[in-house]
């Protein structure tokens, strides 16, 4: 389960003008051994990344539905004008 990471993931779902688009990401290679390493470990689950991430995995496990929904929405909404439209 990985947060935002540098990949073209961002840019080819059209959300280059968005907060999590723009934002900070981890380092793919770094998800991915960290990924590597818990399916060696046979983990069923890993919130993979940064200390960041990592820690928005445990408020995700503890904050209610709704205010994670609106946190999403407002990373995700484009921020000019033009893609509002």
């Amino acid at each position: 389960m990985p947060g935002p990471t540098d990949t073209n993931f961002f840019h080819r779902a059209g959300m280059d003008d968005t907060p999590v688009g723009q934002g900070s990401k981890d380092d793919p290679a770094q998800v991915a051994a960290q990924g590597f390493q818990a399916l060696m470990a046979g983990k069923p689950k890993l919130v993979a990344g940064s200390l960041k991430t990592k820690a928005q995995g445990v408020a995700n496990a503890v904050l209610p539905d709704k205010p994670k929904a609106a946190a999403h929405r407002r990373m995700a909404e484009p921020t000019s004008e033009q893609e509002q439209s």
